[in-house]
């Protein structure tokens, strides 16, 4: 009766373990969301820079050393920046399945404080869905040839020196803004890595883990929902309540308020103190549950090696330095095994229900067996 009892409490503590196995399969092999966030993005031939040059420079941008007056303005940056194909040239390369040029599913994504304006490929979500791609059996064997060039006469530096390009490797239809990048690329250079995906399965409440799962697509999220918009979403709000307006910190600002609600200088110091001061980081994030089923990449770099140089891609401008104003990416799988991740539940109902009719079954017995043993007792010693 103990160990039912015991049992019956542990089902109820919903205990679980976690699995990890390698699944082989092709056709369950995603091809991973890849954004890249140069500091190199303003240009100046855009209507907005033309109508107004000054705007589109860095002294006409500085406000004080370190801020800008895009970086609270959104609408200015979309205004100001490259299009994605006059920043990129993307090709995707396989032996086994038709190649194409990906340069037109590029999209301009978040921007990356303090001054990196990102731009992410898809090709899971932006390619039409009658796309050969998606008829391949073989994504494995697919490799994405990223290559950027700029005319620095055309581009403008926001600062004299030039941060190296952050390189994020995600799940198809994610841009989650991440405060530390997978690989940093530096211009001037050509960086090949390998990836293998990672597939991590949670289990839903009442089990320890509490996921949830963010189906939403949209250009709110920059792809698909995450739990980094739900949490951003939610300081945002308590922002607004305790300072009167938002700190410009968070990539997801400009989706879910408008411009003049971002605080200004002053106000940034002022609402960072009461922000560090209080328990609104902690508190948005358990509001925001994590996600259920997330895919991500191992990334192995490969090499990094001098870029290159391609005068007939991109109109590339031969008097150009492709040290100081280029860089290429390659990128392509190192294995066709899926790594998995899975909690599971240890023990189910049907489980629990076993064990009490193996305990109950045992007791009756040991009952049953007791009582014939007393009755041969007795009837041995009537009879002596």
């Amino acid at each position: 009766m103990y160990q039912s009892l015991k049992s019956f409490e542990a089902f109820f503590e919903y205990p679980y373990e976690v699995v990890v196995y390698d699944s082989r399969g092709s056709n369950k092999l995603l091809f991973p969301s890849v954004t890249v966030c140069p500091d190199i993005w303003v240009d100046s031939q855009t209507k907005y820079c033309k109508s107004d040059p000054r705007v589109c420079t860095s002294m006409g941008q500085m406000i004080t050393i370190g801020f800008y007056h895009f970086q609270n303005n959104a609408t200015m940056r979309h205004l100001m920046r490259f299009a994605a194909r006059d920043l990129f040239s993307c090709k995707m390369v396989s032996s086994k399945c038709p190649s194409f040029d990906c340069s037109d599913f590029i999209k301009p994504s978040y921007f990356r404080q303090p001054r990196a304006q990102c731009y992410m490929l898809d090709v899971v979500q932006f390619l039409p869905k009658l796309h050969p791609f998606h008829q391949c059996n073989d994504i494995w064997s697919y490799r994405l040839d990223l290559y950027s060039q700029w005319n620095p006469s055309r581009a403008m530096r926001l600062a004299s020196d030039t941060m190296d390009t952050a390189v994020f490797v995600q799940g198809p239809g994610s841009s989650t803004p991440s405060r530390q990048p997978d690989v940093e690329l530096p211009t001037g250079r050509t960086l090949r890595i390998g990836v293998r995906q990672l597939v991590t399965e949670r289990l839903r409440y009442p089990f320890q883990s509490d996921c949830r799962t963010y189906e939403r697509f949209g250009p709110a999220f920059f792809g698909q929902e995450s739990r980094e918009y739900c949490a951003q979403k939610c300081m945002i709000r308590e922002e607004i309540e305790l300072c009167g307006c938002a700190l410009n910190l968070h990539e997801f600002a400009e989706t879910v308020v408008s411009a003049d609600v971002m605080c200004n200088i002053p106000l940034t110091f002022k609402c960072f103190q009461q922000i560090s001061n209080s328990d609104v980081v902690a508190r948005c994030t358990r509001q925001c549950n994590i996600h259920c089923r997330d895919v991500s990449y191992d990334i192995k770099v490969w090499s990094v090696r001098g870029l290159e140089y391609a005068s007939n891609e991109m109109g590339a401008d031969e008097n150009l330095t492709e040290r100081e104003n280029g860089y290429r990416l390659h990128l392509e799988f190192y294995s066709d095994r899926i790594e998995i991740t899975e909690e599971q539940q240890k023990l189910s109902s049907i489980e629990l229900l076993g064990l009490f009719g193996g305990y109950a079954g045992m007791w009756v017995g040991l009952s049953l067996l007791d009582t014939l043993e007393y009755i041969s007792f007795v009837l041995v010693n009537r009879k002596s």
